[in-house]
């Protein structure tokens, strides 16, 4: 595999002419308040990100980057995005957990599919109850482990949420959701892969996640991170938009070692040059995603 490497500060810096000022100026406070997170203690960081990011949108409330989920048709896009890929793995028996669920909307459209929708986040977007289905749960908590009862759950779910946790606390996480489920159930897993990034706001300035996106992921990292958790099986699931379907992983490791030759300014031509008329994060790899089975 090729190092990747960073810019320097020098080489950084020589990109303002070139860039929006208040990008350059909202890279540096991500690195900085990634920085926290990194080289704090374990004890250190519960609490820390909610603070992180606290900081972060106070400083910045007015930066686009920040907000697309509360743009209505962005937001819309990507709940139906998510739904057309869970739809298939629920049943009225299902017991569905969301962690890092936000506004909670995700959720909230399973609910009338599922049992029980239970939907977790630091910091979620406070729902009506009066008008809430009466099988819906929001959950507060920062992070491990989550105050459910372990055997409730019988389908995990967690979309562009595991890259931003510090790699102790993503094995931490790993292996909550093995506690809480349910025996034979599934964490569907969905992050943006590494070899394709990064894709936090260091994709303008470095060639490796340097921001808050604290560790990124390929589908070779993220089954060896699910297996140590103690998960017996880890399908890939295919495609973004389209209804689950479980397959078998080691085409897209191969794949992905073949890309990692690759400098990463040639993997970004060839995934053009292969599909053409598509973006992220409908290029082909943009999403790793992932089915593990308990």
């Amino acid at each position: 595999m090729n190092p990747v490497r960073n810019r320097s500060s020098q080489e950084t810096d020589g990109l303002k002419d070139n860039l929006d000022p208040s990008l350059v100026e909202l890279y540096h406070a991500e690195r900085e308040l990634a920085d926290r997170l990194r080289n704090a203690s374990r004890e250190e960081r519960r609490g820390l990100y909610r603070t992180v990011y606290d900081e972060l949108f106070a400083r910045f409330s007015a930066r686009p980057e920040l907000h697309t989920a509360t743009n209505p048709e962005i937001r819309e896009q990507e709940l139906r995005l998510q739904f057309t890929l869970l739809e298939p793995l629920a049943t009225r028996e299902t017991v569905f957990l969301e962690i890092g669920a936000g506004d909670c909307g995700l959720t909230l459209m399973l609910a009338g599919k599922v049992q029980k929708a239970i939907a977790v986040d630091a910091s979620p977007t406070m729902v009506d109850p009066n008008s809430a289905p009466g099988n819906f749960e929001c959950i507060r908590c920062d992070s491990p482990p989550y105050p459910l009862s372990p055997g409730q759950p019988t389908i995990a779910y967690s979309c562009h949420f595991i890259e931003h946790l510090h790699p102790e606390d993503a094995e931490e996480h790993a292996k909550e959701i093995y506690r809480l489920l349910a025996e034979n159930g599934s964490y569907v897993c969905v992050t943006p892969n590494r070899l394709l990034g990064p894709h936090d706001i260091s994709k303008h300035f470095d060639e490796s996640a340097t921001g808050l996106h604290l560790c990124e992921y390929g589908y070779r990292e993220l089954t060896r991170l699910l297996r140590n958790a103690g998960f017996r099986r880890v399908m890939a699931l295919t495609g973004v938009g389209v209804p689950a379907r479980a397959r078998h992983m080691w085409p897209l490791t191969a794949i992905e070692h073949l890309l990692a030759l690759l400098s990463r300014d040639h993997r970004l031509k060839l995934i053009s040059t292969l599909a053409p008329q598509s973006r992220a994060p409908f290029r082909p790899l943009e999403q790793v995603v992932v089915l593990a089975q308990k």
